[in-house]
């Protein structure tokens, strides 16, 4: 069973006109995150219209460390909520805000692994 990722801002760590931006993170869509601990990045991800995949349009291109970082190690709690009984756990991770200088900080390519679902591929 999955785990329910959440990203709770610092703000303390965080300056004011990045509020609002802090509000919004969220982590990937299919729930994926290495383990994580403090000082790591929270990875962001981009599309370079010159990289896209036709096929995968939506697929991100790049990644680079964001200027989210993780303050202290998860803190993991059991999932009795209602509502969110299809998680086993809720992880929560703190997040500061210490950017990187542009020019140390390239985007570089994302590989991405597209996988096939073989139990619609039929035999002729």
């Amino acid at each position: 069973m999955p785990k329910l990722i959440v990203f709770r801002p610092d703000y303390n760590q965080i300056p004011a006109e990045k509020w609002e931006e802090a509000s919004k993170l969220l982590p990937p869509v299919d729930g994926v995150i290495n383990k994580r601990g403090m000082g790591d990045r929270v990875l962001e991800t981009t599309r370079l219209s010159d990289a896209i995949n036709p096929e995968y349009s939506d697929s991100p291109t790049h990644c680079r460390p964001s200027p989210w970082i993780i303050l202290d190690n998860d803190q993991c709690y059991v999932a009795d909520i209602p509502g969110i009984q299809a998680f086993v756990e809720v992880v929560v991770y703190r997040l500061g805000y210490a950017p990187l200088p542009e020019s140390e900080n390239p985007w570089q390519p994302l590989e991405i692994e597209h996988k096939t679902n073989l139990s619609k591929l039929t035999a002729d």
